[in-house]
């Protein structure tokens, strides 16, 4: 009996460092090389990827199994295509997105809207509530936990931009919009830091 505890104790010191181990993942890369990211590492190991089929660019979900997700969708503009130069009409062309997925949501609340600005460019930061949207299960209810994801939309090299991550799952909840908007900006920019953009060419 003894002998057949340590040699599992035995088995298990062997075993143990080769299942924890991870080989890292090639980085992603979009369909048009508009952009490669590395693929995010959650708690419980590499993300998944999922890539969703587009006729004019890339959309992919990275999603961890504690709920964690990140969203690229990548949209290459149409030829001769220019962003606005006003300010406040390129801000407005770029909140169509992130509401489009707010009204294809009836039951969605947006907690936070704010332009911004990203490497000296306007940008349009979006925080959706979508109640019982979690990958997630509140054990003592039974109900998905509320998702509060934040997207940010913007436009580079020809290519209009929305990126997303889930909030839901922060150490503390924000209570007011500036701060939903700030922990959104903040989770944004950190992800946006490993993303690499190039000019494709056409």
């Amino acid at each position: 009996m003894r002998l057949s505890l340590v040699l599992s104790f035995t088995l298990l010191l062997c075993t143990a460092p080769v299942a924890l181990a991870q080989r890292t993942p090639a980085p992603f890369r979009s369909a048009d090389g508009d952009f490669a990211v590395p693929v995010p590492r959650y708690n419980f190991g590499y993300a998944r990827s999922e890539r969703e089929r587009m006729r004019e660019g890339t959309a992919v979900h990275f999603r961890g199994d504690a709920g964690e997700m990140h969203y690229i969708e990548s949209l290459r503009a149409p030829r001769g295509w220019t962003a606005p130069t006003d300010s406040a009409e390129l801000v407005e062309f770029l909140s169509q997105r992130p509401r489009e997925i707010h009204r294809t949501n009836p039951t969605s609340r947006v907690l936070a809207e704010l332009p911004i600005v990203l490497d000296g460019a306007p940008a349009m930061l979006v925080v959706l509530e979508f109640p019982e949207g979690h990958t997630l299960m509140d054990q003592s209810t039974r109900k998905r936990l509320d998702s509060v994801r934040a997207f940010v939309a913007f436009t580079r090299n020809g290519y209009l931009y929305l990126v997303g991550t889930e909030l839901n799952g922060a150490t503390s909840r924000p209570r007011s919009a500036e701060q939903h908007a700030t922990q959104g900006e903040q989770a944004l920019r950190r992800f946006l830091e490993t993303m690499r953009f190039t000019a494709p060419s056409r």
